[in-house]
């Protein structure tokens, strides 16, 4: 009685399955789009394009560690924080680097998924899409050009010789093996010299932070710089640069604490921004003052500036103090304790550090 009860439930159930998967089975997959039917508007190969741009930002001080690779990986800063607290920023610090490292993992992920996310922009807009218009297609081409050659500058500049992918593939195909860094270089040459022509001058108001011609310019000149393998690199690196002075759109200002201030960071010294917003969900926020900023401050306390970066300074020169607090001198609007840590504080993003001797030399060869 037991045996026949059970089979008589499995029976029913069977029936009941196969009775309803027809139906099931038969409605449209929702929730997924492939790239035949994402990119049927300007609109949308438009949010295709903003999701490429994404991973540029710095709304986790943690998941974009660039500044863990660069600034700490240097003389120029510390990590700081209390002992234990983000190890393996300290073992950036200290050069005991292993593969697993948080850091190392987190700059690779993101950046390879800056490369993927351009890469469906790229395979999405083929010559023969008639739906969205020449205008709109030319223009998002070539800035995910830009940005896919940006994001292999920087995977290429961290890791040396990786991995090419210039297409959406297939989890066999992502399983190729790492190219000499000369053909990253190229790649990213390739990218600039193809997205220059299409991208604009200028980009102000509603379209501030995309990428324009002198962006692309800027990138090639540092590419050159990089790429030793040609023979002539410094000659283009200098070429390159010297067509961004050459277009007129960007000019020194006259306060270099303009670079660095939310009323003026947005100024003629800027060639590419990474924009973030506040009181929005979910959070588009830049974390990096609370990652930067002192403990006493309620801050997070990494990132100190060390004494080496202050002793690249010439005596006098007024940017020091606008870049590093210390000893003697106020911390914005209250006196400067020199009790946490290591008696120097950051006063700007790490990578604000970047290129201030070339802008005070540029400023005194004007200046003659």
């Amino acid at each position: 009685m037991r045996t026949q009860f059970v089979f008589i439930f499995l029976s029913l159930t069977a029936a009941v399955a196969g009775g309803g998967c027809k139906k099931f089975l038969d409605k449209d997959l929702l929730g997924r789009s492939t790239p035949e039917s994402f990119f049927t508007s300007d609109a949308n190969a438009q949010l295709a394009l903003n999701a490429a741009y994404a991973p540029l930002s710095f709304t986790s001080g943690a998941s974009n560690a660039i500044w863990v690779l660069g600034d700490v990986a240097s003389d120029d800063a510390i990590k700081g924080g209390q002992p234990g607290d983000q190890a393996d920023f300290d073992a950036i610090d200290q050069f005991n680097i292993l593969t697993t490292n948080s850091a190392v993992e987190a700059v690779w992920q993101r950046y390879y998924d800056g490369v993927f996310k351009c890469n469906v922009v790229l395979d999405g807009l083929p010559a023969d899409n008639t739906a969205v218009t020449d205008a709109t297609k030319k223009s998002v081409i070539a800035q995910a050009r830009f940005l896919r050659a940006y994001y292999y500058y920087i995977l290429t500049i961290c890791y040396g010789d990786i991995p090419l992918h210039l297409k959406v593939q297939t989890p066999e195909e992502l399983q190729s093996p790492a190219l000499a860094q000369d053909s990253i270089f190229r790649q990213v040459e390739q990218d600039c010299l193809a997205a220059a022509p299409d991208l604009p001058v200028s980009a102000r108001g509603a379209d501030l932070g995309r990428a324009t011609s002198g962006a692309a310019w800027s990138l090639l000149a540092k590419t050159y710089l990089f790429h030793s393998t040609l023979a002539n690199h410094y000659q283009l690196a200098a070429q390159y640069a010297q067509q961004v002075v050459d277009s007129k759109q960007y000019t020194l200002t006259e306060n270099y604490w303009d670079n660095f201030s939310a009323a003026t960071k947005d100024n003629t010294e800027a060639i590419l921004t990474v924009n973030h917003l506040t009181g929005v969900q979910p959070i588009q926020g830049n974390e990096l003052n609370a990652w930067f900023s002192p403990r006493a401050l309620t801050g997070y306390g990494f990132f100190y500036p060390t004494q080496d970066l202050v002793d690249n300074f010439e005596a006098g020169d007024p940017r020091l103090d606008y870049t590093v607090g210390r000893q003697g001198h106020p911390y914005f609007d209250q006196a400067f304790d020199p009790s946490e840590h290591y008696g120097l504080y950051h006063k700007k993003d790490g990578a604000a550090f970047v290129g201030g001797a070339y802008r005070q030399e540029e400023r005194r060869k004007r200046e003659l």
